[in-house]
């Protein structure tokens, strides 16, 4: 990033006199240009600074004395500055203004700066913690997730947020193995590393299932005085397509029909013993057969469709439930 503000007299603008400062984007630092917005005040050198912004429609924020506030909006808004006409903006600044553009100045280099794949020493170590982490869940080890975590540490799963007491008290023995991990990514932004890893869930000793259930987890981990800890985990189930079960026509052919809600609404049709979907202005889609009377559409797995019918059988309509509401669509005719 560059700051360039033109000499110190406004009378002559002398190109050779300008003073270029670059910052590398990776180390914004916010108390130097404190310093240097101070010093320019003291100065008197109130004539402009051009500071450029990332990803937005206007190229740089200028702050001159030759226009007053009402004519430098980016600037003006940035700031949230109150209207201030005919003033110098340099000595129109008190101190905790100059400090707040210093702060600007490291935000707008900070957004320069690029993830980056980190080290791979720095992956073999945040590794190994994730299976150390893993592992002293299931065996209740409070200590090893004591010394790996910060003391700000959060747990994100299903909606539900544990602060670190909270997760530390929940910990206990319970006889399973470990998730593993079989997939891992890390990018890291300065002493900031953000990582993916997704997990295969062992099958339990002594049950048989056939369960094929895997885990997601986003974590931040930050360097705390050298040493690299755990701040966030977020998990997240992934979700599969559950096994359809085969129909014969006889089971299709009374959810063949169309169904309303409100304006829109909805039609099942039979194709041999394929069955599909079509909402009004919409393309068709796929469903299956979860169970009877429950239909769902593939890679679609937050929603199913349940068919709701009268107390003599007939199929009176169904209900798209996701995990938070229903939609009831009522049968309209065949």
């Amino acid at each position: 990033m560059t700051i360039t503000p033109p000499g110190a007299r406004r009378k002559k603008r002398d190109p050779r006199s300008l003073l270029k400062i670059s910052v590398s984007a990776s180390k914004p630092l916010a108390a130097s240009w404190s310093r240097i917005v101070d010093a320019a005040g003291e100065r008197g050198e109130t004539d402009e600074v051009r500071l450029p912004l990332v990803r937005s429609k206007t190229k740089s924020l200028i702050f001159s004395n030759a226009r007053p506030y009402s004519t430098l909006s980016p600037a003006h808004a940035a700031l949230n500055l109150p209207p201030r006409p005919q003033h110098h903006v340099w000595k129109a600044m008190n101190r905790g203004s100059r400090i707040s553009l210093a702060l600007c100045i490291a935000l707008t280099s900070a957004a320069h700066a690029q993830s980056l794949p980190p080290d791979p020493q720095i992956v073999k170590t945040l590794r190994h913690n994730d299976e150390l982490l893993l592992e002293a869940v299931h065996r209740g080890d409070r200590e090893t997730w004591r010394r790996l975590t910060t003391s700000d540490f959060m747990y994100v799963e299903e909606g539900h947020v544990s602060r670190r007491a909270e997760f530390l008290s929940e910990l206990a023995e319970d006889g399973y193995k470990a998730l593993i991990i079989v997939d891992y990514e890390a990018q890291q932004i300065g002493d900031t590393v953000q990582v993916f890893h997704r997990d295969d869930v062992p099958q339990r000793a002594g049950k048989q299932s056939t369960k094929d259930s895997h885990l997601l987890m986003t974590e931040t981990w930050q360097r705390v005085d050298g040493e690299w800890r755990l701040r966030l985990v977020h998990t997240d189930r992934i979700r599969r397509n559950p096994p359809a079960i085969a129909l014969n026509p006889q089971d299709i052919d009374p959810w063949v029909g169309t169904y309303r809600n409100g304006d829109a609404t909805y039609r099942i049709e039979r194709h041999g013993l394929k069955i599909s979907g079509q909402r009004s202005g919409k393309q068709p889609e796929i469903l299956e057969a979860e169970a009877r009377d429950v239909l769902f559409q593939p890679d679609n797995l937050y929603v199913r469709k349940v068919v709701q019918r009268d107390a003599g059988g007939k199929v009176t309509g169904f209900v798209d439930r996701d995990e938070n509401s229903d939609r009831l669509w009522t049968r309209v005719d065949r």
